[in-house]
């Protein structure tokens, strides 16, 4: 890791390190202004710019934690290396422009050490916390990408066209070589964003409860006024970004905000935009925590940070499936509220929807991970507005089922104490040993590679034929995606931390129907298997829903088959008259149409 450093000559007194890092495709030599204006701001104290040259470039397939953490590393020799000279650093500031602002915060994170509830991947290799993390005096995050990037409509036509075409070369290369692309890292729901995010959160909510802990530095972030590659949306995180100073920099883009020698001078104005821009620089660098804030402003952003409620002690999230509004889900939050009352425990439910989701979306990977990153979105928002929250508990139907544990399975940071699964369309396989707690992790050996659980309800339904027909086959015939036939079949894996209802009488919502909502709101308080009335249950399966899920290949085929064949008839033959070739195109149409329609609403 190349580095550029800078040093004043004043008289060492308060003597300050500053690290300064780089964008995507950026480099050291393009935060030369902004280190410029970082060394006249301070020439009153003893400092010196750390600039590193990061592995950030177009095709980069480095880790972002990984950056960090070796940053961390270089940070530590330089402090102790100091100290060791006799001339020790008072005080330590970041600077971070777009993707640079997220390995800032991550560092942070890193070097002022781990949290219980919300552990550090196992690439983390640095298991002290650093000296210099009670040191840092502020983060400066300029046009920081603190959500990740998505292509939306405010990229613009163009721009949103070689993000797309960007993002599928991307998807190439990682189909080629099997390795994640950077950029793709720090999207938007990205396992390394997401975990950030809760990571940010317990370290805060840490320092609060604990005299002398690290983390509570002032953050900043500069946004500038026309923000031509990031949404609004995507730079601002009000989640875990609660208590952030927000400041506009005026006439700025995203990659023109750090251009602080551009001589530019705006219409109606006297200054140059560079000018205008060091001016809001300084301000961040060097006003007091309290002038800042009374400078700052709130963005007008879609995201509205909900009220933090510290009497909650417990949450439970009830998450639909597929070809649902989840109205129901009301109704279980409902039931296991009433059933929490009579335990006086103070609690929250988070029932929120994704949207209906038909099954065709359903059966495309992207889809269906659009959902697990829905969720653990939701999850941040509910550690920031619950602080006192210990404990998570779950309630999942069909694609919910998947939601938890695709987030489990991609997702260090997350954490469900008691979990209940209906119409599951998990793998029978799930390996749930490596996620039931108390894992290895907890008993001191290492750090977990996975989410983690407390305990599992499962629920076996008699004729769920559309878990027995659709995600069975892509668990037998087309192993290629992370579905299957729990609710179906059920989890090979018992143990006493997964249970299974066998089974329950009825379809794919049977184990959601009102009659089972004691028995869920049972397990999510107290973690035992409920009782369930035996007329609600059946001691075997519907035969015909069994031969089903024995070939679903062969349902498919027919559909294939019904559908080769209804267009085959219509498609106009050479040499007819034209009358005819016209009224078959117009019967092809609405062939298509029909065949479209049933597909979007299964």
């Amino acid at each position: 890791m190349a580095t550029n450093y800078m040093e004043s000559t004043s008289p060492i007194g308060d003597r300050i390190l500053v690290v300064v890092l780089h964008a995507y495709t950026g480099s050291p030599e393009g935060m030369a202004a902004v280190n410029a204006v970082v060394k006249s701001a301070l020439s009153s104290s003893s400092l010196e710019i750390y600039c590193p040259r990061l592995p950030l470039s177009l095709f980069s397939l480095a880790s972002p934690t990984a950056i960090a953490c070796r940053l961390v590393r270089d940070i530590d020799r330089l402090w102790t290396g100091a100290s060791e000279k006799g001339h020790p650093f008072t005080r330590l500031v970041f600077v971070g422009h777009s993707i640079g602002s997220l390995i800032a915060r991550k560092a942070y994170i890193i070097a002022c050490g781990e949290t219980s509830d919300a552990p550090f991947e196992q690439e983390v290799d640095v298991d002290v916390r650093s000296p210099w993390a009670e040191h840092v005096d502020r983060i400066l995050l300029i046009a920081g990408m603190n959500r990740g990037w998505r292509v939306t409509h405010h990229l613009g036509l163009l721009r949103a066209a070689l993000w797309w075409f960007g993002s599928l070369i991307g998807s190439l290369i990682e189909a080629l070589t099997g390795r994640t692309p950077l950029i793709f890292r720090v999207k938007r729901g990205a396992s390394f964003v997401t975990e950030l995010r809760v990571q940010w959160l317990r370290m805060r909510q840490r320092a609060q409860r604990e005299i002398g802990a690290p983390g509570t530095c002032l953050t900043v972030q500069l946004l500038g006024s026309i923000d031509d590659f990031i949404s609004p949306a995507d730079n601002i995180d009000l989640v875990a970004g609660g208590d952030f100073v927000y400041v506009d920099v005026p006439y700025s883009g995203h990659a023109s905000v750090i251009q602080m020698d551009d001589k530019a001078v705006p219409r109606g104005n006297t200054i140059t935009c560079g000018e205008m821009r060091q001016k809001v620089f300084i301000s961040a660098l060097t006003l007091s925590p309290n002038a800042l804030r009374v400078a700052s402003t709130l963005p007008d952003d879609s995201d509205i940070t909900s009220v933090i409620d510290p009497s909650v002690k417990e949450v439970i999230f009830v998450v639909h499936g597929i070809r649902d509004g989840g109205f129901w889900t009301h109704k279980v939050a409902r039931a296991i509220r009433h059933r929490m009352q009579e335990n006086v425990r103070t609690i929250a439910t988070e029932t929120s929807s994704y949207g209906y989701f038909p099954m065709l979306p359903f059966l495309f990977t992207r889809k269906r991970r659009e959902k697990v990153e829905w969720l653990m979105d939701r999850y941040a928002t509910a550690i920031a507005t619950y602080p006192n929250a210990h404990r998570f508990h779950f309630v999942g139907h069909s694609n919910g089922t998947y939601c938890l544990t695709e987030a489990l399975r991609l997702y260090t940071c997350c954490r469900f104490d008691n979990v209940v699964l209906a119409g599951s369309v998990v793998r029978n396989s799930f390996p749930w040993t490596r996620h039931l707690r108390p894992t290895p992790y907890e008993a001191g050996s290492s750090r977990p590679a996975y989410g983690s659980v407390g305990k599992v309800l499962n629920f076996v339904a008699t004729s769920d034929w559309v878990v027995a027909v659709f995600p069975k086959l892509f668990q037998t015939a087309l192993p290629i995606q992370q579905l299957g036939s729990a609710g179906h079949d059920g989890f090979i894996e018992r143990s006493d931390g997964v249970q299974q209802i066998t089974f329950v009488r009825g379809g794919h919502g049977a184990a959601i129907a009102e009659p089972i909502w004691p028995a869920i709101a049972e397990f999510v308080v107290s973690g035992q298997r409920p009782e369930i009335q035996e007329d609600l249950v059946n001691k075997s399966r519907n035969c015909f829903v069994v031969f089903l899920g024995l070939v679903p290949w062969f349902w498919w085929i027919a559909i294939a088959c019904f559908f080769y064949l209804g267009v085959h008839g219509l498609v106009p033959r050479p040499g007819e008259p034209y009358e005819e070739i016209v009224a078959r195109l117009a019967l092809l149409m609405i062939y298509l149409g029909v065949v479209l329609r049933v597909a979007t609403w299964l």
